[in-house]
């Protein structure tokens, strides 16, 4: 067995830990890069950003919420694999809006 960090791995068959190290965190800012059915169905559409609201990744989902403007309510918050999505220096809820607003009717 081969250990190295908080990445573990059995040499003969291959087999990896769930928790491996990724450069993504709770809090940090992010930006959906695809469409997927699964996001679509929930209203989250590509370019849509929102926040990392949990600290723990699960088979490399992580907990996203994707707020609109202002007191408006929650897009939505749904678990989003990490290879869909970006980090950013800075997020910005009115651009969900305007997606939100150029999809409607599609899901």
């Amino acid at each position: 067995m081969l250990q190295v960090g908080w990445f573990i791995q059995t040499v003969k068959s291959n087999l990896t830990h769930r928790m491996l190290t990724t450069d993504m965190k709770e809090m940090d800012c992010v930006e959906i890069t695809v469409n997927k059915e699964k996001y679509t169905r929930e209203g989250v559409y590509k370019g849509m950003q929102g926040w990392i609201c949990h600290d723990e990744c699960a088979n490399g989902y992580w907990l996203v919420n994707l707020p609109q403007y202002g007191a408006k309510p929650d897009i939505a918050t749904i678990s989003i694999h990490e290879s869909d999505m970006i980090v950013v220096p800075v997020m910005d809820a009115r651009i969900n809006e305007k997606i939100k607003a150029a999809t409607k009717g599609k899901n």
